[in-house]
């Protein structure tokens, strides 16, 4: 689905792939696995394309199929300007520390609850974390990548966490929903 994505905004935006990758200070051949499906970017390059686009990161992953919801493209490319300017220095393992401590969990648990290996989140503040991982978190949260990786500005429209809840569901059924969401997350990594 990435791939896919990434190849249509592309040449929506009458570009070849060479004037995107000196554009986004990229290797050629790095892009093209990209577009292939064949290399999944970390996080900091996800970001960086979606911030080219002015998308969100759900929508490059396919977890959403809008855009983004905000039209005024100006405004936005002042948002990323004004993001560059500080030179903000984000820091994921620190928002799923606040997220974790919400649901009254250690980074532990949630190491356990997921599936990683002990102390696999601890690596985070050096390394950065593979897609995959990230969307198994934001899955688990009920949230949008975009949340996660600090990129909510772009969605006036969304400025809470991006937390859909929806009172049809009790409890147990909603917790069937995640599991099968995750079996769903965890197919698709294995193709």
């Amino acid at each position: 689905m990435l791939g896919n994505r990434l190849k249509t905004l592309r040449i929506e935006n009458n570009l070849t792939q060479k004037q995107l990758c000196l554009t986004l200070n990229m290797s050629g051949a790095r892009y093209s696995q990209y577009e292939t499906d064949k290399r999944q970017p970390n996080y900091e390059v996800l970001k960086s394309i979606a911030n080219y686009y002015l998308v969100s990161t759900d929508y490059l992953l396919g977890l959403s199929n809008i855009k983004n919801s905000n039209s005024n493209r100006k405004q936005e490319q002042e948002i990323v300007k004004i993001e560059k300017d500080k030179e903000l220095k984000f820091n994921i393992l620190e928002k799923i520390q606040i997220l974790c401590k919400e649901q009254g969990l250690s980074l532990f648990n949630l190491e356990q609850i997921i599936g990683f290996q002990k102390g696999s989140l601890d690596i985070w503040k050096k390394n950065s974390p593979e897609i995959e991982k990230l969307l198994l978190i934001a899955d688990y949260f009920n949230i949008s990548m975009d949340y996660l990786l600090d990129r909510e500005y772009f969605f006036q429209n969304n400025k809470s966490k991006s937390i859909v809840i929806d009172e049809d569901w009790n409890a147990e059924e909603l917790d069937e929903i995640r599991k099968f969401k995750e079996f769903l997350k965890i197919k698709r990594i294995i193709k």
